[in-house]
């Protein structure tokens, strides 16, 4: 099971050096990663995927 809908810190732009906070870039999610990399594993795995679920929350 994978949440989704959750707004992920994905990538961290320091354009202006290490001294100053970087711009933080979101994407969906780490855990879309999985489905994609295991995928040659269907027969076995089935992912559920629930909607605005943060991985604390599930």
């Amino acid at each position: 099971m994978i949440g989704t809908g959750i707004e992920t810190a994905e990538v961290l732009l320091f354009e202006g050096g290490f001294d100053e906070l970087p711009e933080i870039l979101h994407a969906d999610g780490d855990m879309l990663a999985l489905e994609s990399e295991l995928s040659n594993l269907q027969q076995y795995l089935k992912v559920i995927k629930l909607p605005n679920l943060s991985m604390m929350e599930l």
